[in-house]
């Protein structure tokens, strides 16, 4: 009879170890939900920032295709400047000939002043802001 009595202090061991292990089980079952719950969470999130990143993307195009309109005003822009310093030159030689032009900037006026050898003086126009 010590044998039974030794299979039933055994068994008796296993199922209170079975027990505790079950209700491991359940405690890592309740933490598995809840971390599939946070990962749902996350997925959702991430799908979210999938989104406003494509719509970044999108609104980046469109400033891109903005700076290049700019890009092409200023060179029509360049090409005004330039046109008006080719007048500017022809005029100064048809009045004086070949005479020396000094250029001071007016910060104010965000443009130079001209100053010519025989003393005249052109300043810049204020051009509203």
């Amino acid at each position: 009879m010590s044998t039974d009595g030794d299979l039933m202090v055994a068994w008796g061991q296993r199922l209170a170890l079975r027990a505790k292990a079950l209700a491991l089980r359940a405690k890592g079952d309740a933490f598995w939900a809840k971390g599939l719950a946070v990962r749902v969470k996350g997925d959702a999130l991430r799908a979210k920032g999938v989104a406003f990143w494509a719509k970044g993307d999108a609104v980046r195009v469109k400033g891109d295709a903005v700076r290049v309109k700019g890009d092409v005003v200023r060179v029509k822009g360049d090409a005004l400047r330039a046109r008006g310093d080719a007048l500017w030159a022809t005029a100064i030689l048809r009045a004086h000939g070949d005479i020396r032009v000094e250029w001071h900037w007016r910060p104010e006026f965000n443009d130079s002043a001209c100053r010519l050898e025989t003393g005249e003086l052109f300043e810049p126009e204020r051009v509203p802001a």
